[in-house]
């Protein structure tokens, strides 16, 4: 970089900060409720959001394991039907042999 635009590069970033901080301040300004009571309003409305969120992760956890439970059930059914077929094919195998 040339040292010539240095400076306009850090005039202009500094000219978007002072912008940036100025309206900041006109903001804060213009509202009539003290930061404090703004800031309680922010964590509240956070707070519920959270919360929301929170809700509807419980909610698809639970959907998961009920999923999880069901395939479980099926899975040990099907291993019983394969155990007595195995049961009654070794007993008709003994009774051929015998």
């Amino acid at each position: 970089m040339s040292p010539k635009l240095q400076p306009e590069a850090l005039l202009k970033k500094t000219g978007t900060f002072v912008s940036l901080v100025s309206k900041a301040l006109n903001n804060s300004a213009s509202n009539s409720e003290p930061a404090y009571i703004r800031a309680r309003h922010e964590a509240d409305e956070a707070d519920k959001t959270y919360r929301v969120a929170v809700r509807r992760l419980d909610r698809q956890r639970l959907a998961l394991e009920e999923r999880i439970e069901e395939t479980l059930k099926l899975l040990q059914r099907w291993e019983s039907e394969r155990l007595r077929a195995v049961k009654t094919s070794e007993c008709s195998y003994k009774l051929v042999l015998f």
